[in-house]
């Protein structure tokens, strides 16, 4: 039997537990999610990403459940596209350095708590790099439930943060991550490793997770040369 997106452990967690019906998501990095969602009603695979969009698999639970979904993305093109349950924001985000970007991932992720508050968000699946973890903790105060996705590590492995800002970072953050997310999905088992490093073990529970790639990415060029 072919499997579905609300097969998957993660999926069923967010649909049996949390009963969600409207979904925000941020999205760390700085995805097209228009162009993406164009190629996903299509039926087709976004030919300018390496991996399976996670934009699109989102789409695909959203459809299954008959639930809405707001999706960001700090693209730097700006546009809003609303197509029935689905509203896609390119939002950019200002290149800053030193204190001004810490600043600025502050204000970036009020602005993004505010838009879920006016969706009426019922989870906030936030990327890591959307904003700073302890910037949403904001999202439980008003009563949004918060999924975290780490798309990488919290460190680079084997080199914790050794630079003052970075350090007090993820001190603010372990708080977040003791007590705030219903739950947490990873891409490695290097993430679920530094999470237990930081709180000692005691956070919510995390789902790991991979990227998925389409097969004929793979297929050796060699062998279909003449």
């Amino acid at each position: 039997m072919q499997s579905t997106a609300a097969d998957s452990e993660p999926a069923r967690f967010l649909w049996e537990v949390l009963l969600i019906k409207r979904i925000f998501y941020a999205l760390g990095g700085s995805g097209d999610i228009v162009q993406a969602h164009d190629y996903w009603k299509q039926g087709k695979h976004d030919p300018t990403q390496v991996s399976i969009t996670f934009s699109s698999q989102i789409e695909d639970f959203c459809k299954e459940i008959n639930a809405e979904a707001y999706f960001v993305s700090p693209h730097p093109r700006v546009e809003t596209v609303k197509d029935g349950p689905f509203i896609l924001e390119h939002r950019p985000k200002p290149p800053r350095a030193g204190v001004r970007y810490h600043l600025t991932e502050i204000a970036y992720g009020v602005g993004l708590l505010a838009t879920a508050l006016g969706f009426r968000a019922d989870v906030a699946l936030l990327d890591s790099g959307a904003t700073h973890f302890f910037v949403m903790t904001l999202f439980r105060m008003f009563g949004i439930r918060v999924v975290p996705i780490l798309h990488n590590t919290l460190w680079p492995s084997g080199f914790p943060p050794t630079g003052r800002g970075q350090r007090l970072v993820l001190k603010l953050d372990t708080p977040f991550w003791r007590r705030v997310p219903v739950a947490t999905i990873g891409v490695s088992p290097e993430c679920e490793r530094q999470l237990d490093q930081l709180t000692k073990g005691h956070h919510p529970p995390m789902f790991q997770t991979r990227a998925q790639f389409l097969s004929e990415y793979f297929v050796d060029p060699a062998a279909s040369s003449p």
